[in-house]
């Protein structure tokens, strides 16, 4: 999804919020 393409960007953030969507 495209949320997680953002995220994953990110990396810092994401690893927290990234991960747990990612896991889903």
């Amino acid at each position: 999804m495209g949320v997680v393409s953002l995220e994953r960007g990110i990396g810092s953030n994401a690893t927290s919020m990234g991960a747990s969507k990612m896991d889903g």
